[in-house]
């Protein structure tokens, strides 16, 4: 009984917010088309980082990411069991990459920064950052969003962060991301 009402309170707070129940079959679509668009583009492409995040990134898209080969992550030394060549860094020129797909929301930062630093001629797809211009923040992996949890999560933390801000713009950024 309590956790029916719970959830119809839940699904009353995503009508209030204007989430719709859909929302995962269109973060799943719009990483699609981002990854067949740019791996279309790319000869040899290749994923950064190696864990959880390519796991299912690889299972979800297995067919779009077909051509992808290589997977770039500097603190693991091999994939035994992953179907795919484990390459560090260093390995990016020898190998051929033309392309790399960023699997990490957690360390995409610091991936783009040392990708603009020291490959800036390689083109590179960082999928939330195609979620985020479409308007969907996520504060977990895309596999996880669709979870009430991760919502709920997201709400509350953008709901501090108005009531704590005293910048206007900023203030107005996050309330529209509400």
């Amino acid at each position: 009984m309590m956790q029916k009402l719970l959830r119809e309170k839940y699904k009353d707070l995503q009508r209030i917010c204007g989430l719709n129940f859909n929302e995962n079959d269109q973060i799943n679509y719009l990483i699609k088309k981002a990854i067949c668009s740019f791996v279309q583009q790319c000869n040899n492409p290749a994923i950064w980082c190696y864990g959880k995040h390519t796991k299912m990134l690889m299972s979800d898209f297995m067919f779009e990411l077909k051509k992808v080969h290589f997977i770039i992550d500097n603190g693991i030394e091999s994939g035994q069991g992953s179907g795919f060549e484990i390459i560090h860094e260093g390995s990016i020129v020898e190998k051929r990459i033309d392309g790399i797909i960023i699997s990490s929301r957690l360390h995409r930062d610091d991936i783009i920064n040392n990708l603009k630093k020291n490959y800036g001629d390689i083109p590179y797809l960082d999928i939330y950052d195609v979620l985020e211009k479409n308007g969907y923040y996520l504060s977990v992996g895309y596999y996880v969003a669709s979870h009430p949890y991760s919502r709920y999560a997201a709400l509350n933390k953008l709901q501090r962060a108005v009531l704590k801000e005293k910048n206007k713009e900023i203030c107005e950024k996050n309330l529209k991301k509400l």
